[in-house]
């Protein structure tokens, strides 16, 4: 992020620039080990390329620690590489599917399967947001 000159004649920051810094000022960006605990009290959680490298265990007991820690107002946005629905080719997502299997065990899943997981772990499906790229953003709200 850079800092913008302010044009000739404006008197003061851009309107956006106090919240922006209001903003970042209070967020806090941890690395955890996500296996054990999640800081409490947090507005947004997100997890990248996190639950897919997990087993199917491991991947629920990772969301029910975060909704463990969120409020009742959170969300949680989990970006991972999606399956798409049986049958439709995706050479890339195959391709990482099974490297996966074969490198720890885990396994890249599909829509459906990572809704049952946020089900499992207390959450609710809001909306999927497809970002043009073999990842989606899953955002989760608590139940």
């Amino acid at each position: 992020m850079t800092s913008m000159p302010l044009s000739p004649g404006q008197g003061g920051p851009p309107p956006n620039r106090a919240r922006l810094q209001e903003l970042i000022g209070s967020m806090r960006v941890t690395q955890l080990i996500y296996l054990a605990s999640v800081p409490q009290g947090g507005d947004i959680y997100v997890m990248k390329s996190v639950l897919n490298g997990l087993n199917d265990d491991q991947a629920v007991a990772v969301l029910k620690n975060c909704r463990a820690a969120m409020t009742a107002s959170a969300k949680l946005l989990v970006i991972e590489a999606v399956l798409p629905p049986h049958g439709s080719p995706s050479p890339l997502i195959n391709m990482i599917d099974v490297h996966r299997m074969v490198m720890t065990g885990s396994q890249e899943r599909s829509q459906e399967d990572l809704r049952a997981f946020l089900e499992t772990a207390g959450f609710n499906l809001h909306r999927v947001i497809q970002t043009g790229t073999q990842d989606n953003i899953l955002e989760a709200l608590p139940v």
